[in-house]
């Protein structure tokens, strides 16, 4: 590892990959990594198995790091050294991790607040400010405020309150989930955009920066949903931003949404968009 934070070539980075999944003893399915680095909570027996997912993780964004530009790779691979130094130690007590402090994943309250202040004034971040550690939680609030306008965005609803009080945005996810008058993207897996969800809120609520290779999965996870895309109907191809949420009869669409928000959350207050963000079709002759 020393010699990879000194100097993270993508020879030193390819070693580095190489001994991160030594450590971690056999390789794990990507769905357990995933289920397991974005646990807010877990048990005493639990804790060795999420120390190796998140060793795997690491690998698996710094194998990523490999096709960058060295500038950005020798910040970037830097930073996870520092941010996978308490996993190591665990894993490997042995192995000298005394050539750098470990990451203390908090900042400053000022920090934050002249990063919203300078981007305001000046449509940009401070030169010295743009370094993963400083930014990364920043991409937190942008991912969260992404993924609610989006799920709103197709099931059509501008607000929902439950007796005057914002309604939980996990229950939401669970009433998207089990939709059935909608065409979902077949990469889309509700269960691991519930857990990205939950790790959202445990981060921003609790002010912690977060490990680069969560974030890098978050993104992977949201990928199908949030970007546009193509769907293939019948003879006709569609490319469009909501390609992965999709309709042929919007009104039964609709009915169900409304049903299904009343059966899961009682006394719930629906104000609806006059549009939905949803690719749809409405079938001839329906």
């Amino acid at each position: 590892m020393i010699n990879t934070h000194r100097k993270p070539s993508a020879e030193n980075l390819k070693v580095l990959i190489l001994y991160l999944n030594s450590i971690a003893s056999g390789k794990l399915s990507l769905s357990c990594i995933r289920q397991n680095i974005f646990k807010t909570r877990w048990s005493e027996s639990e804790k060795s198995l999420r120390t190796r997912c998140h060793i795997l993780a690491a690998a698996l964004y710094l194998e990523t790091l490999l096709s960058t530009p060295s500038g950005q790779r020798e910040a970037n691979a830097k930073t996870v050294i520092a941010d996978a130094l308490p996993h190591v130690r665990k894993l490997s007590p042995s192995a000298d991790t005394s050539f750098v402090l470990g990451s203390t994943n908090t900042l400053p309250s000022t920090i934050h607040y002249k990063h919203a202040e300078w981007l305001f004034n000046h449509d940009d971040l401070p030169t010295e400010e743009k370094n993963r550690y400083g930014l990364d939680i920043l991409v937190l609030y942008a991912l969260r405020l992404s993924l609610e306008k989006r799920i709103l965005g197709f099931l059509g609803i501008d607000f929902i309150e439950v007796n005057g009080k914002p309604c939980s945005f996990s229950k939401l996810i669970k009433v998207a989930k089990n939709l059935i008058n909608v065409q979902y993207d077949k990469s889309i897996k509700w269960d691991e955009i519930a857990w990205v969800n939950a790790w959202l809120n445990h981060h921003m609520h609790r002010h912690l920066r977060p490990y680069p290779w969560v974030i890098y999965q978050a993104f992977e996870i949201l990928n199908p949903l949030l970007l546009p895309s193509t769907l293939v109907d019948g003879k006709t191809t569609h490319h469009s931003f909501y390609a992965s949420t999709f309709v042929t009869d919007e009104d039964s669409f609709h009915n169900e949404v409304e049903h299904g928000i009343s059966k899961a959350i009682q006394n719930a207050q629906i104000v609806w968009k006059p549009r939905t963000e949803i690719l749809k079709r409405k079938v001839p002759g329906a």
